[in-house]
C-alpha cells in the first residue's frame, strides 16, 4: 500500500507546482475599427499557428475577444540521464474594441516531460518552479540543473514574448490594397 500511496502523493505535489508565475500583456491604441482589428487578428493566428481551428478556444467577434490555447516544446536539454524535452501549454487572450487592443499570455503550465535516453515520460520529472529568478529544480529521476532550468526558462519567456511583439507588428502594419 505504501508503494502505491507515495507516488500518488508525490504526483499531486508536482502537478500543483507546475504553473509558472509570469504573464505577458500589451495594450495599445491604434486607429482602426474593431472589425478591422478582428480581421487582422484572425490572419495573425492563421499565420502563426499550424492550425487555427485547433488552437482557438473562444471566438467572439461581437464581444471582441479571441482566446486560444497553444503548446510550446523546448529544445532538448542534455543531462547525464538523457535528453529532456519539456512541453508547456499557455493561453493567449486577445481583446479588441474600436481604436484599441489588448493581448495577454498567461497560464503557462508544464504539461509533460520526456527523457529520450531513458524512455521516461511524465510529469514526475519536474523541471522547476518559479519565474526564472528563484528557480527550484527537482533532480528526482535525474532532472535538469538549476543553470539549465534558468536558461530554458529565459528561452520560453523570450519565445512567448515574441508572440506579443509579432502580433503588435502585424496589427500596426498598413494593409496593402491591390486591385486584383
Amino acid at each position: 500500500m505504501k508503494k502505491v500511496l507515495l507516488p500518488i502523493i508525490f504526483m499531486i505535489m508536482c502537478v500543483s507546482s507546475f504553473a509558472q508565475n509570469f504573464e505577458f500583456s500589451k495594450t495599445d491604441s491604434i486607429p482602426m475599427k474593431k472589425d478591422e482589428i478582428y480581421s487582422k487578428t484572425k490572419m495573425f493566428i492563421t499565420d502563426t499557428w499550424k492550425s487555427s481551428k485547433a488552437v482557438i478556444e473562444n471566438d467572439d467577434k461581437e464581444g471582441g475577444i479571441i482566446q486560444l490555447k497553444g503548446i510550446y516544446k523546448t529544445k532538448g536539454v542534455f543531462t547525464l540521464a538523457g535528453n529532456y524535452y519539456y512541453i508547456y501549454g499557455y493561453t493567449v487572450r486577445i481583446r479588441m474594441k474600436d481604436n484599441k487592443y489588448k493581448v495577454e499570455i498567461y497560464d503557462v503550465i508544464c504539461k509533460d516531460v520526456a527523457c529520450t535516453a531513458s524512455g521516461r515520460t511524465g510529469i514526475l520529472i519536474q523541471p522547476f518552479e518559479g519565474d526564472g529568478k528563484d528557480v527550484k529544480t527537482s533532480n528526482f529521476f535525474g532532472g535538469i540543473s538549476k543553470k539549465k532550468a534558468i536558461e530554458m526558462m529565459a528561452e520560453l519567456k523570450g519565445d512567448l514574448n515574441s508572440i506579443i511583439i509579432a502580433y503588435s507588428d502585424c496589427i500596426s502594419k498598413q494593409t496593402k490594397t491591390d486591385n486584383f
